[in-house]
C-alpha cells in the first residue's frame, strides 16, 4: 500500500491485530472525525447566518415592542429576520420576511 502517515506504513490486515499501536490509531481516527465535523458544523453556521443592519434591527425592534414583546437577539438567516423575544414569560422565535411581515411564530 502506497503512502504517507500511519496508514501508508500498515496494511488493512494489521489494523485488525491489536498491538502496541492499535489505540493510538483508533484515537487518532476519532480525533480528526471530530476536528472534522466541527469544522463542517461552525462553517455551516458562519455561511447561513447574515448581518442585520442597524437601521433594520431599530426597525424590527420597534415593530415588536409596539405589539408588546421585549425582544433580544435577531439575526438574518436564509432571506429571513429571526427575532428572539418573550411575552408574558413565554420565549418565542419570531420569523419576519424581507418586508417585516411575520411568517412563523414558535415557542424557543
Amino acid at each position: 500500500m502506497a503512502g504517507g502517515g500511519i496508514l501508508g506504513q500498515m496494511s488493512w490486515r494489521s489494523l485488525l491485530v491489536a498491538d502496541d499501536h492499535t489505540e493510538e490509531v483508533i484515537m487518532n481516527f476519532k480525533f480528526t472525525g471530530l476536528a472534522l465535523a466541527a469544522l463542517l458544523f461552525s462553517t455551516s453556521a458562519v455561511l447561513a447566518s447574515e448581518d442585520v443592519s442597524p437601521e433594520m434591527k431599530t426597525k424590527i425592534e420597534d415593530m415588536l415592542k409596539a405589539q408588546g414583546y421585549e425582544v433580544g437577539k435577531i439575526k438574518k438567516e436564509d432571506g429571513n429576520y429571526e427575532a428572539y423575544v418573550k411575552k408574558g414569560g413565554e420565549k418565542l422565535e419570531i420569523v419576519l420576511n424581507e418586508k417585516l411581515e411575520i411568517v412563523k411564530s414558535e415557542n424557543d
